[in-house]
């Protein structure tokens, strides 16, 4: 069983990855209970989680059943005095009344982190 610490852990490490990981991959798919039938070649079996919208959808869906979710691509202002501003993908998972969001570098992380924040709110609640 994944403590929150873990789930928390695993989140921070998805916060910092520009693209896809098919390390976190792995983790992921251990996390959604997928078969152990891949142990020698995980890493070219497990879905693509934090490289795909639709994957990473997937496994929300299958750790997370119930849940709504929402994703945004991000946005950059830029302001009159020359200040430029990025604001991150933000993924949004909703479940049982509650809400998690938080960003990362691509789409597919911030659903992927979401999750794993709601997983450990839940865990841990």
């Amino acid at each position: 069983m994944t403590t929150p610490t873990q789930l928390r852990e695993l989140a921070d490490r998805v916060a910092k990855l520009t693209g896809g990981d098919r390390e976190v991959d792995t983790a992921l798919a251990e996390l959604a209970d997928m078969p152990k039938g891949f142990a020698e070649s995980r890493l070219l079996h497990a879905p693509e989680f934090t490289a795909s919208i639709d994957a990473a959808v997937a496994f929300a869906e299958a750790v997370l059943p119930g849940c709504s979710w929402a994703v945004t691509s991000g946005e950059t202002y830029c302001y009159d005095d020359g200040r430029v501003e990025t604001i991150r993908p933000q993924g949004t998972i909703e479940i049982a009344r509650s809400t998690y969001v938080d960003g990362a570098a691509t789409p597919a992380l911030a659903i992927v982190r979401a999750v794993l924040l709601a997983l450990a709110g839940r865990e841990h609640g």
